[in-house]
């Protein structure tokens, strides 16, 4: 596993996962995905002196103050490059070598994308003659050289950004302690927003407070209608928040997150997330339980959300959906060192994608998608040739190079995996078997997911299973699995509007298959690797018994608004 240490990257068992050296910028920094964590610099070249002359005030501490110390300070998640006297006293600072090696190497800054795909927000990448200066820096036995010599580097932040305060900003009501007895603990927490009116959202952060166990966070979006019912679910169980493995229960809209490298999100200036009147948002947080050392007791957690909404009486002129494309059918054979695995996905909506977010877990090596349009050239979308756990991030397009896509457009996603004997994860100083893998919510599981942001006008209705329709309609009579796989392969929002709306249709049309399907879920554990799993057989007979019932309209009441009657049932 390639893990960051002392911004080196060294070859280590792959677990327990200790959370890396994430960027985690400062909520009152840039909200763009351009972080301060090496975002553009202003362009002007580090002049390049003779390496016995060049000085870290001079040539080195600029590019650092410019494109570092948003991660590397005291208020980031690495040890601290920020310029203080005292480490100056007696020779170079601990960081100098390792930094100048890291940079030298193309270990740090990091930045994942192969920018041959296409131009992305925010490279993090160095100029050749910004990485000479550490090159020559190191050569010439760190000089630290004269402090007034020092010129700040102006680093602009994108248009529309600025270090206004968040409009929203909550913790959970206590710390909570994760559940020791399970290798994932998932946990979902009701936040305090509340919203009184119709609410657009333009930016999010997430700051982990034990970022060692801290595997993931996800913010959902609860509908008014789902609220009750998730303040009871959440005052059912004991303790604080409710265990959520598989998902939050209630709404698929995801507003923001974290994982390891992720920096706080900025949408276009003139698009937001649309939030409803009435709605909450809660906290999905995902402890690696394993990740703390064996014998070491589970520290309390107390992780923080804010949110950035426009000012009241401003409409934006773009809504924008986060439409999850999630391979769930994957099959990860033992032994395999280069497994590959692929799914493509229609497109639900018309519009312009804005940014995309990849993820894998600890087994992946690669991942790419790539965008099928119809009647045209197929196009690069987003490609991270070595795959980081330690470095995601959403990954935005500038301005002026927004990607248009049609509903019907297809995306193809590719991921790549190392299952080899060599590349198993080391639990309590054991190195696990290989075994075949699938989909799963388990750090030890894998995934194969992307999210896409696609804006569109702000009047235009969401749709949200656009490709479902005419793919059902071709459905043989009572394949339930078809019908999943329609839903799935529609991406988006179709997976959970769907297939949460029919089950609350079942209760008149199939209650057998539907409590058949239930049980086994229940005896599963949940999540959707069940569904496409050990309960494979019943939720086959049970979607195949709804299938159609859907298509005469006689749930329209439950998946009306997701768009899901096929084509030749319409009315």
């Amino acid at each position: 596993m390639r893990v960051h240490l002392l911004g080196l990257r060294q070859t280590l068992p792959r677990y327990p996962m200790r959370t890396p050296l994430a960027c985690l910028v400062s909520a009152l920094a840039a909200l763009a995905l351009a972080s301060a964590c090496g975002g553009d610099d202003d362009g002007a070249p580090t002049p390049l002196t003779p390496a016995a002359s060049l000085t870290y005030h001079r040539d080195v501490r600029p590019i650092v103050e410019a494109n570092c110390v948003g991660c590397h300070s005291p208020e980031g998640g690495a040890f601290s490059m920020q310029y203080d006297p005292a480490e100056w006293q007696n020779g170079a600072p601990s960081w100098a070598g390792s930094a100048a090696a890291a940079v030298a190497s193309g270990a740090m800054p990091p930045w994942m994308p192969d920018e041959a795909c296409r131009p992305l927000k925010g490279s993090r990448r160095l100029a050749p003659e910004q990485v000479q200066a550490f090159i020559d820096w190191r050569a010439g036995g760190f000089q630290p050289g004269d402090e007034a010599s020092y010129v700040a580097r102006s680093v602009p932040l994108p248009a529309g950004n600025d270090d206004a305060p968040p409009t929203f900003e909550a913790t959970p009501e206590a710390a909570y302690q994760p559940d020791a007895s399970q290798p994932d603990d998932y946990r979902c927490f009701l936040l305090p927003f509340e919203f009184a009116e119709e609410t657009y959202v333009q930016g999010s952060n997430v700051v982990p407070g034990v970022r060692s166990i801290v595997h993931h966070v996800l913010l959902y979006l609860v509908p008014p209608t789902e609220v009750a019912r998730t303040l009871e679910r959440d005052q059912a169980e004991p303790g604080l928040g409710y265990t959520c493995f598989g998902g939050p229960g209630a709404g698929s809209t995801n507003v923001g997150g974290w994982v390891p490298g992720s920096v706080p999100q900025r949408l276009p200036e003139d698009s937001a997330i649309v939030v409803p009147a009435g709605a909450r948002i809660v906290m999905q947080v995902h402890y690696n339980v394993h990740a703390q050392p064996p014998g070491e007791p589970l520290p309390a957690d107390l992780t923080k959300a804010a949110l950035w909404a426009m000012p009241a009486g401003r409409r934006p002129t773009h809504r924008v959906e986060v439409l999850p494309l999630a391979h769930l059918g994957l099959s990860i054979a033992a032994n395999d060192p280069r497994s590959v695995q692929e799914r493509v996905f229609t497109m639900p909506m018309d519009g312009e994608i804005v940014s995309a977010t990849a993820h894998m877990h600890l087994r992946g090596t690669k991942i790419r998608a790539r965008l099928e349009p119809a009647g045209a050239a197929p196009a690069c979308l987003l490609d991270i040739p070595q795959w980081d756990f330690d470095w995601q991030q959403a990954y935005a397009l500038p301005d002026d190079a927004y990607v248009p896509v049609k509903a019907g457009d297809k995306v193809r996603l590719t991921c790549e995996y190392d299952n080899s004997k060599e590349n198993q994860p080391v639990i309590n100083g054991k190195q696990e078997e290989p075994r075949p893998i699938a989909w799963g919510e388990g750090t030890l599981d894998e995934m194969c997911l992307m999210y896409v942001s696609v804006r569109a006008p702000f009047e235009a209705a969401p749709q949200r299973c656009g490709g479902f329709a005419a793919c059902a309609s071709a459905c043989p009579a009572g394949s339930g699995k078809c019908f999943v796989d329609c839903s799935i392969d529609s991406g988006g929002q179709c997976p959970s509007c769907l297939l949460s709306g029919v089950a609350r249709c079942a209760p008149a049309h199939c209650p057998l298959e539907g409590l058949a399907l239930q049980q086994c879920l229940r005896d599963c554990g949940g999540g959707i690797e069940c569904l496409m799993g050990p309960c494979a057989d019943e939720s086959d007979a049970f979607f195949g018994c709804m299938a159609p019932h859907v298509a005469s309209g006689a749930c329209d009441a439950d998946v009306g608004a997701c768009g899901a009657r096929p084509a030749d049932a319409a009315p």
